[in-house]
């Protein structure tokens, strides 16, 4: 898969795709992590050159990586002096706000209708909390459209969510500068003040392509390493599935009491159901999960800080919670709905290659503006990236028949 094009300088750390290692950083993080390889690199010169990356493959957790990291991350903590309420983890998920387990009646009749799109009713939310678990910061939350029809005439910034807005709803660089510049920073600030504590703050992100090396004064970024997110990043060992959980059940009873308090079926509930419950839901949900959770989702990255309390119990009772609600609503694919639909419910799934070529051209024009002053460098645009796309397919097949022979 073509990714992009663009100057790399041995003397520029911040001109490297990945900040740990200098090695082309990760293009997609969802369910699956595509990894890209360096196909050519032509115009070296000056100790510049033009990279282009084209061939992309499947990436496995890199356990060794995740072995040795706690112990790099330890020594980060100590020589920079920050406790645990100084240490912050942020991360994305795609949220499918309006989508039902594909064997309740609900699902079966959106697919059938004329010019159904699941993918309209797709957030990306933006979650950030500290080690201690005493903080979960108020989340981002990226939609299509900066201005629905549900949110007319309401004050976006009386919402208990950070709303921003682009085409595919996608966290890029631009956002998440922007998250980072006008929410993280005040937020965090003004918790440091609560506390008593000095405005020093340690934030761990993974590789995904719309983190860049940011620079503040109090605020050190630093990144773990790439394909380890799954076995050691927090927000990745249970508070995005808890919360996903939680959001389920506010919203499998926001249906139950409708039915319950008017005289209305379940799929003109469901047709009423817009982006402003979907906010709503997501508060409440953040609201429901417990420093307990929070802090315990540091034992794999860092577990010196997490305490003896117990947690594990709590998710078990919300997917009890849900299932009871379901069968009070009824219906097929509620009636006997059980975990399997709750999990189909929780999956960030990846994007698709139109979602992938588009949020890439959206990257290569942000290294474009950095770096404009720059010559020789080669601008990427859809049409290319959808070549290099079908090339790394070609190059896949052929790879395989090499192995099979």
């Amino acid at each position: 898969m073509v990714v992009m094009s663009y100057p790399w300088s041995r003397s520029d750390r911040s001109m490297h795709p990945d900040h740990n290692t200098g090695k082309p950083r990760c293009l997609v993080r969802m369910d699956v992590l595509f990894w890209i390889d360096v196909c050519h690199i032509e115009g070296c010169k000056d100790g510049r050159a033009t990279v282009y990356m084209v061939r992309s493959e499947v990436a496995s957790a890199d356990e060794e990586a995740a072995r040795k990291y706690p112990e790099k991350l330890a020594k980060i903590i100590k020589d920079g002096g920050y406790c645990a309420h100084q240490i912050f983890n942020a991360d994305e998920t795609g949220l499918f706000w309006k989508k039902m387990p594909t064997r309740t009646y609900i699902a079966k009749s959106e697919k059938n209708a004329s010019g159904f799109k699941a993918a309209k009713d797709r957030v990306t939310l933006l979650l950030c909390s500290n080690a201690s678990g005493d903080r979960m910061l108020k989340p981002l939350l990226v939609n299509r459209s900066l201005k629905p029809r549900a949110l007319k005439g309401k004050d976006l910034n009386t919402l208990p969510v950070h709303w921003m807005a682009n085409k595919k709803a996608l966290v890029t660089t631009a956002i998440f500068t922007e998250w980072f510049n006008k929410c993280f920073v005040p937020e965090v600030e003004n918790y440091m003040r609560e506390m008593g504590l000095e405005f020093k703050i340690l934030l761990i992100l993974d590789n995904a392509p719309g983190h860049p090396n940011l620079e503040h004064p109090n605020i050190k970024v630093v990144f773990f390493p790439p394909n380890t997110t799954s076995l050691i990043q927090p927000l990745d060992q249970g508070i995005i599935s808890t919360f996903k959980k939680y959001y389920v059940k506010f919203t499998f009873q926001f249906i139950f009491d409708k039915l319950e308090s008017d005289t209305i079926t379940v799929t003109e509930v469901w047709k009423q159901f817009n982006i402003l419950n979907c906010v709503d839901h997501v508060a409440l949900a953040i609201a429901e999960i417990k420093s307990q959770t929070l802090n315990a989702c540091w034992k794999a990255a860092w577990p010196e800080c997490v305490s003896k309390r117990n947690e594990s119990n709590r998710t078990t009772i919300v997917t009890s919670d849900i299932i009871s609600i379901a069968k009070e609503i009824g219906g097929e694919g509620f009636d006997d709905f059980g975990e399997h639909d709750i999990e189909e419910l929780l999956v960030d799934e990846a994007l698709n290659d139109d979602d992938i070529l588009e949020s890439m051209v959206d990257t290569t024009k942000d290294f474009e503006t950095v770096y404009s002053e720059l010559e020789d460098v080669t601008p990427l645009d859809e049409k290319l990236l959808r070549e290099g796309l079908q090339l790394s397919g070609k190059l896949e097949f052929f790879k395989f028949k090499m192995i099979m022979m």
